[in-house]
């Protein structure tokens, strides 16, 4: 019912207060995660199905901006939370885009995230890395506490690496970090090899 000249006005705003809603619900979400311990079963999950839906799930934010390269063997499995294994991987591929967005030079490389998957003596490994702008070393050892960020206000609570550290821990695994500044960042996830 609204005059032709405001109703872009009235779009604008709604897209705004829409936008506002899935930051609350993100937030909640994530607070609720981190705050209640595992109560959901494990199964033998498929890393492939994972990181697929993980990528799916971000497809707006790399496509035509960051080139995905894969190398996962046929049926890598862990024992885990499907669910929770997919919002491990959106978090490691969300701080990967935004670490190669705030990057300015890429000195004629292309923004490129690599997923690794691999089996080697007894565990099953999963690495995400992106040559990106890296970690500073003053910050590693707080990368995995809650409420840590180097984003600015509004752009981050702390909360993605804890909660992936926790769910990684909740499968018998551990999240590690090997980085450069201003060159990559790699995240390693290393499951025990359950058949």
């Amino acid at each position: 019912y609204l005059a032709p000249e405001q109703q872009e006005e009235y779009a604008d705003i709604l897209k705004d207060v829409e936008e506002g809603i899935m930051r609350v619900k993100t937030i909640v979400s994530d607070l609720r995660m981190f705050t209640h311990p595992d109560t959901e079963g494990h199964d033998q999950v498929e890393l492939a199905e994972v990181v697929t839906s993980a990528l799916r799930f971000l497809s707006n934010e790399w496509k035509d901006k960051v080139q995905i390269k894969q190398t996962l063997p046929e049926h890598q499995t862990v024992w885990a939370n499907k669910n929770k294994l997919i919002h491990v991987m959106v978090n490691l591929l969300q701080n990967s885009l935004d670490a190669l967005q705030s990057k300015k030079e890429f000195n004629g490389e292309a923004p490129t995230i690599w997923i690794e998957g691999r089996v080697e003596s007894g565990s099953s490994r999963l690495t995400v890395r992106d040559n990106g702008t890296g970690i500073e070393s003053q910050h590693l050892d707080k990368i995995f506490d809650p409420f840590f960020t180097t984003k600015d206000v509004g752009e981050g609570m702390g909360l993605g690496l804890s909660i992936c550290y926790r769910i990684v821990q909740e499968c018998e695994g551990r999240i590690s970090v090997n980085t450069q500044p201003g060159k990559f960042c790699e995240f390693t996830l290393e499951f025990p090899a359950k058949g």
